[in-house]
């Protein structure tokens, strides 16, 4: 899992702290950790749970709304759509 969020990073440019790291707030959207988490939950094999501990989040539902989040965000904006199936299709080619 640890390197689909530096894949994430490398992606955004930004650092993997900050994926780590919840912002507050519904303004304060972090829309590399909700691709991460979603691209752990795809190709990492590990349960929410796990997920969770990794990020720093005291509970798995706390995953599972993010995820839900990034649906919504997905369905929404072309560019966070294409954002992930970008990220996606490379951590498949590796």
């Amino acid at each position: 899992m640890q390197d689909i969020v530096y894949h994430v990073a490398q992606h955004f440019g930004c650092s993997e702290q900050s994926i780590y790291k919840a912002r507050r707030g519904r303004r304060s959207p972090n829309i590399p950790r909700w691709i991460a988490m979603k691209l752990c939950q795809d190709h990492s094999g590990q349960t929410l749970e796990k997920i969770g501990r990794l990020f720093g989040v005291g509970n798995y539902c706390t995953v599972s709304q993010s995820i839900m989040r990034l649906k919504h965000l997905v369905n929404e904006n072309n560019s966070v759509r294409n954002q992930l199936n970008t990220i996606s299709t490379d951590l498949i080619i590796l």
